[in-house]
């Protein structure tokens, strides 16, 4: 009889482990997923107070998320504040060779560099005539 108590004690569940497994993997999804997000959510009012390294941290963000084309420049400036500087449009945009889509104006803020972003000067808003966003980016 012995010999059945051990052969029970020994075998085990194939599903006891399985809530350990799920937890490591949760664990790992997790971390990667922190890892790989990066940067800060924007914020309009630590964006005001901040200096340009803590908004280059916020600039993936806001643009992915918040600066989209069609945005009006009276919204832009609301989120944002008055540019640092403003510029009629660099002539060796991406955008003037795209027909219908002539930039007009950009509007530049002061962002970086940051570990997020390490060669960033500014996020430089590109609008049209009508002064709608076309594109931003950091450059």
């Amino acid at each position: 009889m012995t010999s059945n108590a051990s052969l029970s004690s020994d075998s085990r569940s194939p599903f006891k482990d399985l809530g350990c497994w799920l937890n490591i993997l949760a664990a790992i999804l997790l971390v990667a997923y922190l890892a790989t997000r990066g940067g800060e959510d924007f914020d309009r009012d630590t964006w005001l107070r901040a200096n340009p390294a803590e908004r280059a941290e916020m600039a993936p963000d806001l643009i992915e998320n918040h600066l989209r084309p069609g945005t009006s420049r009276r919204d832009v400036e609301a989120m944002l504040g008055k540019p640092s500087t403003e510029h009629p449009a660099d002539p060796a945009s991406d955008l003037e060779s795209q027909p219908g889509s002539a930039v007009h104006t950009a509007l530049l803020y002061a962002v970086g560099p940051s570990a997020e972003l390490p060669d960033a000067g500014a996020l430089v808003v590109e609008l049209d005539a009508d002064g709608i966003v076309l594109t931003a980016a950091v450059r």
